[in-house]
């Protein structure tokens, strides 16, 4: 089985349509998050990658995909040399379009993707980010941005994906 990021048909076919909501100013309604999103706990607190002051014990992410990612996150924090590479939290949702694109949405959108150990891995830029990681993420069902092409590459991403034959 391989595993294979979502194209933008099949994610809203899974996951729900948001154009119909966004607003005149490019921002999305209300009934959007409100629809989609459920709380998600990470096993022990990380510093927000933007704001170290600041620590973060749960975030938001599509209600449908709260078991593998705290599964996921679970089982990096059960291989204790795995996890305290995790240097910081990226974020989940975010209404915004993919970094370098004006037109396709991120699926921070759908809170389908989350970015963890940002500091030591800028998108574009070789991945630094233990395999254990990249490991549980795709055990649980996630795609790894690591294996987006050129400059695109991502390592900080996991997007929840898709396997087939």
């Amino acid at each position: 089985m391989i595993l294979r990021s979502l194209t933008l048909d099949e994610t809203i076919e899974h996951y729900g349509d948001p154009r119909s909501l966004v607003r005149e100013d490019g921002t999305i309604g209300p009934a959007w998050e409100f629809n989609i999103l459920a709380w998600c706990k990470l096993p022990a607190s990380l510093p927000l990658s933007w704001n170290k002051s600041k620590i973060v014990t749960k975030f938001r992410c599509h209600r449908s995909i709260v078991a593998p990612m705290e599964s996921a996150l679970q089982t990096i924090f059960d291989m204790p040399e795995a996890w305290e590479t995790v240097g910081d939290f990226g974020g989940c949702y975010a209404w915004r379009m993919q970094r370098g694109s004006r037109t396709h949405l991120s699926k921070h959108c759908w809170g389908l993707a989350i970015d963890l150990d940002v500091s030591d891995n800028p998108q574009g830029e070789q991945p630094d980010i233990h395999p254990a990681v990249v490991a549980a993420f795709e055990a649980h069902g996630f795609y790894w941005g690591g294996n987006f092409k050129g400059a695109r590459v991502d390592g900080m991403h996991f997007e929840y994906g898709i396997r087939e034959p």
